[in-house]
């Protein structure tokens, strides 16, 4: 079984080293618009990019042993990242029933 809280972990920091990666990009296409570059930006962009590609590699081990990975990674154009979204803030041990995990959901009548 997954768990729930180590994969919503792994999947907020995937999105926080993904936003940096981005803002050392723009800073890069900044800089080289003004005919410019920096060491430390691109180290920095360089470091971000071997991190990002660790911390996605860890969100596709992680959520390959989640009951539903089958089923996530049959939908087109869905990655590890977004199927950790959706499940890592689910947390299935407390659903006794269908119906509770329906209510945590906000789906309850």
């Amino acid at each position: 079984m997954t768990n729930t809280k180590s994969l919503s972990h792994i999947v907020d920091a995937a999105v926080a080293v993904e936003k940096l990666r981005v803002a050392s990009e723009v800073r890069q296409s900044h800089l080289a618009r003004q005919g410019k570059q920096d060491a430390e930006t691109d180290e920095l962009h360089q470091r971000l990019k071997d991190l990002e590609e660790f911390v996605d590699g860890r969100v596709a081990d992680v959520i390959q042993s989640h009951p539903a990975y089958p089923w996530f990674s049959r939908v087109k154009g869905v990655g590890g990242e977004n199927i950790g979204k959706v499940v890592a803030p689910i947390d299935i041990e407390r659903a006794k029933t269908i119906s509770a995990l329906w209510k945590f959901a906000g789906y309850a009548s």
